[in-house]
C-alpha cells in the first residue's frame, strides 16, 4: 500500500482519476506477480511505485523546478487572488480547461499525443511539448530532463500514464503554491476531518503544512472491512486553494466553474465523482417574535468520490453573491441589524459545518460507519433543517404581527404593513429554494446512492415537502392578515366618516331648528314694524295703540319660544331614538389568531429538527 506522512497524510485516491488508480491497483491486486499493461514483475513494479510515491511527496523538488523557471502562475491572469471579485467571463474556457483540466480523458489524450522514438520512449523535448499543451509554458529547458531522471519510469525506461499524470499534477501544484503571499490567513480556511469506525481527527492546515497536505498521500486504511473517509472543507472560497484542490483530485472543469460562478441548487455526476451545489438559507440569530426575521444566504459546493471507493468528500462554502439581489429587503435588513448593534454578516454561514463535525465526533455516530456518500446526504439534511427553522421563524414572527393587529388595529404604523408585504415576498424565495433542493434530490437518485440511502433521501424529501407546504400556507396567511388589516382600516375610516357626517347633520339640525323657531318672530316683527299711519300721523295698526301692546308682544314671543324649544327637544329625542333602533351593532373582528396558530410546522417537529434528530 501507499505510504503517507505520519504528520499530515494526503487525501488518498478517493477522487483520483482511474489512470493513477488503475496503476496502483495493479500492484495491490495482482496475484500472479505480473502487472498487465506495465510489463513488470512484482518486485520491479513495487520498486517503481515506491520511487514514484517518494517523488510525489517531494514538494521541494517540484517547487524548485517551477522556481528556477519563473513561470507566471495561471491564476495571476485573473488579476486578483480571490474568487469573490473576479468579474471574468468564460472562466472555464480561458482558465480551467486551458490550465487545470486533469480529467482522465484529457490526460489520456495528451499522453497518447506525445511524440515517441523508435524504441517507444518519450524524450525530454516531447515531454516539454506535452507540458506546454497542458498549460505549463515558460518552464526552463532543463526541467523536462530533470523530471525524467527523477521519476525514473519502469525498468524498460518508458513513461507510464500514471507517471505522466504525476508530473502534470505536481508541476501545477508547485506553480500554484510557489511565489504566493503568506498562507497564514487562507490556510486556516482549509479543514480536514478524518474518521472511521474507530474514531475521528480534525486538522486545520497551517501555512507550514500546506505543501505537505497537497503533495502528500493518505496512509492505507486501518481496516479493510470499513475504510476511513476524509472530509476536506474550504471556508470562504480562496482561488489558489480551490485550484490546488482541483489539480490534486482531478476535479472536472464544469464542476469547478459551478463553484466559482455559484450555480443554482443542482446535482451532477462527472465520471467517477458526484458534484452538488446548494443555495442555503439560514437564520442570522435565534428567532424572536418581537424582531424581524434576519436570513443569511450561503452557497455550498460538494464533491464526493464515487464507487467503489466512496472515501473522500470536499465541501466549499462561500457567501451567496446573488443573495443581495434575490432576497427582498436585503438592504433594509442589514440596516436594521446595524441599528440593533449586530453588524451585517459578510461571511458564509459555517454553522452547518460545526453541526456536521459534532455528528462525526459523537461517540456512537453511525456516520463514522458509513462511506462518503452518506456525508453528502448529511449536508443536504442539515441544509433542510436550516430551511425548516427559517419557516418556523416566520411562523413565530407572523403570530406576533397578528397579535399586534388585534391589539392596535388601525393605529399600527405603516412599517407594519411594509413588513407584512416584505415577508410575503421573502417566503416566495424560501419556496423557490425548497423547490430547488427537491429537484436536486431527484437528480441525486443515482443507483449507487439509492441502494444504501433510499430511506434517508425519502426522509429529507418529506421534510422539504413540509417546509414548502408551510411556506406556501404562510404566504396565504400573510394575504389574510393584510386583508384583515385593510378591513380594519376601512372600518375605521368608515367610522370616522360617519362621525363627521353625524356632526354635520347635528349642526344642520340645530341651524334648522333655530331658523324655524325664529322665523315667526321675524314675521311678527316685520308686520308690526311697518309704518302705516293716517293723515294725522296715527298708526293704522290697532295693536300698536294698545296701552300694554309692547308687554303683550314679549309675553307672546317668550311663550312661543318656550313651546318651540320643548317641541324641538322632543323631536331631537325621537330622531335619536329611531336612529339607535335602526343602527346594526358592529361585530368584532374575527380572531385571525386561530388560523395563525394552526399554520406552520408543529412545535414538536421543529424541536426535533433543531436537535438534529
Amino acid at each position: 500500500p501507499m505510504e503517507g506522512s505520519d504528520v499530515f497524510p494526503g487525501l488518498g485516491d478517493g477522487l483520483l482519476s482511474p489512470i493513477a488508480r488503475d496503476f496502483r491497483l495493479h500492484r495491490q491486486t495482482s496475484d500472479d506477480g505480473h502487472y498487465p499493461g506495465l510489463g513488470l514483475g512484482r518486485g520491479a513494479a513495487d520498486q517503481s511505485q515506491r520511487r514514484l510515491d517518494e517523488i510525489e511527496r517531494n514538494a521541494d523538488f517540484w517547487c524548485n523546478l517551477v522556481g528556477i523557471s519563473g513561470a507566471q502562475p495561471p491564476q495571476s491572469r485573473l488579476g486578483v487572488a480571490s474568487a469573490t471579485g473576479w468579474g471574468l467571463s468564460d472562466v472555464r474556457e480561458t482558465i480551467l480547461e486551458e490550465f487545470f483540466d486533469l480529467t482522465p480523458e484529457r490526460v489520456v489524450e495528451v499522453f497518447n499525443g506525445l511524440a515517441r522514438g523508435a524504441d517507444g520512449r518519450i524524450s525530454a523535448e516531447a515531454l516539454g511539448e506535452g507540458l506546454r499543451v497542458c498549460g505549463l509554458a515558460g518552464l526552463d529547458s532543463s526541467v523536462p530532463g530533470r523530471i525524467l531522471e527523477a521519476v525514473a519510469p519502469g525498468c524498460d525506461g518508458r513513461l507510464q500514464p500514471a507517471e505522466f499524470e504525476t508530473i502534470l499534477s505536481r508541476l501545477k501544484l508547485a506553480q500554484l503554491l510557489v511565489g504566493q503571499p503568506s498562507y497564514a490567513a487562507p490556510a486556516r480556511r482549509l479543514t480536514v476531518v478524518d474518521y472511521d469506525p474507530r474514531g475521528s481527527r480534525v486538522d486545520c492546515c497551517s501555512d507550514v503544512r500546506l505543501r505537505e497536505f497537497f503533495f502528500g498521500h493518505r496512509p492505507p486504511p486501518r481496516t479493510l472491512v470499513s475504510p476511513g473517509v476524509r472530509w476536506v472543507h474550504l471556508a470562504n472560497l480562496d482561488l489558489t486553494l480551490l485550484l490546488s484542490l482541483t489539480v490534486k483530485y482531478s476535479l472536472h472543469p464544469l464542476a469547478v466553474e459551478d463553484v466559482i460562478e455559484q450555480c443554482r441548487t443542482k446535482v451532477d455526476r462527472y465520471g467517477d465523482h458526484f458534484f452538488a451545489a446548494v443555495e442555503q438559507l439560514s437564520l442570522e440569530w435565534p428567532p424572536r417574535g418581537d424582531m424581524p426575521v434576519q436570513v443569511r444566504g450561503s452557497h455550498i459546493s460538494i464533491f464526493c468520490s464515487g464507487p467503489p471507493n466512496l472515501d473522500t468528500v470536499i465541501t466549499v462554502s462561500q457567501p451567496d453573491r446573488s443573495f443581495s439581489e434575490d432576497w427582498p429587503g436585503y438592504g433594509s435588513e442589514q440596516s436594521a441589524g446595524g441599528a440593533l448593534g449586530r453588524p451585517p454578516c459578510r461571511e458564509a454561514s459555517n454553522d452547518w459545518v460545526e453541526r456536521l463535525r459534532r455528528r462525526v465526533e459523537a461517540p456512537l455516530s453511525r456516520l463514522k460507519e458509513r462511506k462518503a456518500h452518506f456525508l453528502l446526504i448529511q449536508v443536504f439534511d442539515i441544509c433542510t433543517d436550516e430551511l425548516v427553522m427559517v419557516t418556523s421563524a416566520y411562523t413565530t414572527r407572523l403570530a406576533h404581527l397578528e397579535a399586534e393587529l388585534q391589539a392596535e388595529g388601525a393605529r399600527l404604523p405603516s412599517s407594519w404593513l411594509d413588513e407584512m408585504s416584505l415577508i410575503r415576498l421573502q417566503l416566495a424565495v424560501v419556496m423557490r429554494r425548497a423547490r430547488g433542493m427537491l429537484r436536486a434530490l431527484r437528480q441525486l437518485d443515482d443507483p449507487d446512492i439509492r441502494e444504501d440511502l433510499h430511506g434517508y433521501l425519502r426522509d429529507i424529501t418529506d421534510h422539504l415537502d413540509e417546509a414548502f407546504d408551510d411556506a406556501s400556507i404562510l404566504v396565504e396567511k400573510c394575504g389574510a392578515i393584510i386583508s384583515g388589516y385593510e378591513r380594519t382600516v376601512e372600518r375605521q375610516q368608515d367610522k370616522a366618516r360617519q362621525v363627521a357626517g353625524d356632526r354635520l347633520n347635528n349642526t344642520l339640525f340645530a341651524l334648522t331648528v333655530i331658523t324655524t323657531v325664529l322665523m315667526p318672530l321675524q314675521l311678527m316683527a316685520g308686520i308690526y314694524g311697518m309704518n302705516f299711519v293716517n293723515l294725522d300721523g296715527t298708526p293704522t295698526i290697532p295693536e300698536l295703540l294698545w296701552p300694554r301692546g309692547y308687554l303683550i308682544f314679549w309675553l307672546c314671543a317668550l311663550g312661543y319660544l318656550f313651546v318651540s324649544c320643548l317641541a324641538a327637544a322632543w323631536l331631537w329625542k325621537r330622531i335619536e331614538s329611531k336612529r339607535k333602533d335602526d343602527t346594526v351593532p358592529e361585530t368584532a373582528m374575527a380572531p385571525l389568531g386561530v388560523m395563525g396558530r394552526t399554520v406552520g410546522p408543529p412545535s414538536a417537529r421543529i424541536s426535533q429538527r433543531r436537535a438534529g434528530i
